[in-house]
């Protein structure tokens, strides 16, 4: 579930407008398995991580949302298209951070999305400001021009976003192996008593013409 840090509209306030749009609401990690298979309304709600302004073939302005979960390893999101009078009502209101709610939107083509699931919604009225994540902030990682990674995290979760994450876990696993590779290798050694024993006591030499008693494979 998402942690808000402030709200917009209460609990009971969402439940009502779930209600009155008939919209089950789903989790992002949930909807790959969902949408496709029912045409019942539906919602979900997801921290906006990213906004692209864009222009329709015809020439018209349109908005481009991705709503996240943020999740430190494997991150679940959608894509918002707003278009007609619900991209001219949000697009100077919506920002980063904020934690949205989208009701009964179209689902477009799998062609349409290059990650994940892509609707569209084309009323204001289907997409809720619910209030902002809390203890959000930006990845840790700089470049090697000294530029900072801009993709949003939750700080508490993880101080990178997942693609420095792995990056950064890949090298550690990586050193690991480099010094595990260039330590020399510890000889096995007898035990103490036994170590005693074998140097106390004379070795008996194999008769002429002697067969090992084990079987070599």
């Amino acid at each position: 579930s998402l942690r808000l840090g402030r709200r917009t509209v209460c609990d009971a306030a969402l439940r009502e407008r779930l209600e009155d749009a008939s919209c089950r609401m789903l989790a992002l990690p949930s909807l790959q398995s969902h949408v496709y298979a029912s045409n019942t309304p539906w919602a979900t709600v997801g921290i906006l991580s990213r906004i692209e302004h864009r222009v329709t073939k015809s020439g018209q302005p349109c908005l481009m949302l991705t709503l996240s979960d943020l999740h430190r390893d494997r991150p679940s999101s959608v894509q918002v298209w707003l278009q007609g009078e619900a991209c001219r009502v949000n697009a100077r209101r919506v920002e980063r951070g904020e934690v949205l709610a989208v009701l009964n939107p179209k689902i477009l083509g799998n062609g349409m999305a290059s990650r994940g699931i892509c609707c569209q919604i084309n009323k204001p009225d289907q997409l809720l400001r619910v209030g902002y994540a809390a203890d959000l902030g930006r990845c840790a990682a700089t470049s090697v021009h000294g530029d900072r990674c801009d993709v949003l995290v939750i700080k508490s979760l993880s101080s990178y976003c997942p693609g420095h994450h792995a990056q950064a876990t890949s090298l550690i696993t990586t050193e690991r192996h480099d010094i595990m590779r260039n330590m020399p290798v510890p000889q096995a050694r007898l035990p103490l008593h036994m170590q005693r024993k074998s140097a106390s006591a004379p070795r008996p030499s194999a008769p002429p013409g002697a067969k090992l008693a084990v079987a070599l494979g």
